[in-house]
C-alpha cells in the first residue's frame, strides 16, 4: 500500500477491521471481533502544511 505525503509535519494513520467469525475467548463467547491500530510518524520534507479553517481548527 502507498500513500502520497506532500505536507511535512505530523500523519496518523488508522487501520480499522471487523471479523464476523464467531469465537469463544475467556470461556464466553462472542458473534464477531473487532480491531482497531493507529501510527503515527512525522514528516520533514514536503510543502507547508495548509491553513485549515478557522472552525476547524478550534475541534
Amino acid at each position: 500500500m502507498y500513500f502520497d505525503l506532500p505536507w511535512k509535519g505530523l500523519y496518523v494513520a488508522e487501520v480499522q477491521h471487523q471479523d464476523k467469525t464467531a469465537g469463544q475467548a475467556q470461556s464466553k463467547g462472542y458473534g464477531e471481533a473487532s480491531y482497531v491500530t493507529t501510527l503515527s510518524f512525522r514528516v520533514s520534507e514536503g510543502m507547508a502544511s495548509p491553513a485549515l479553517p478557522e472552525a476547524a481548527a478550534k475541534h
